[in-house]
């Protein structure tokens, strides 16, 4: 696990464009220039609230070494 840190910045700059990606996708039909900017920080923060809880969920498996958990982390 040398490269832990490594990988972990690289996975957070691609989710971090990934979420804000599909938040202005979801803002498409919004209209005026505020509702567009509050909504954004709305479907942003949502969408980072559902992968939170599928990643801490997937974490505390790990720890109790549950069977699929253990298989998402599993050093290759």
């Amino acid at each position: 696990m040398e490269n832990f840190d490594y990988w972990v910045s690289l996975y957070s700059w691609i989710f971090t464009i990934l979420i804000a990606s599909l938040s202005v996708n979801s803002i498409f039909f919004i209209k005026g220039f505020l509702n567009k900017l509050l909504y954004f920080f709305i479907f942003t923060r949502l969408y980072a609230f559902i992968l939170t809880f599928f990643f801490e969920s997937a974490s505390i498996g790990y720890t109790q070494q549950e069977l699929l958990p253990m298989f998402i982390y599993k050093r290759l």
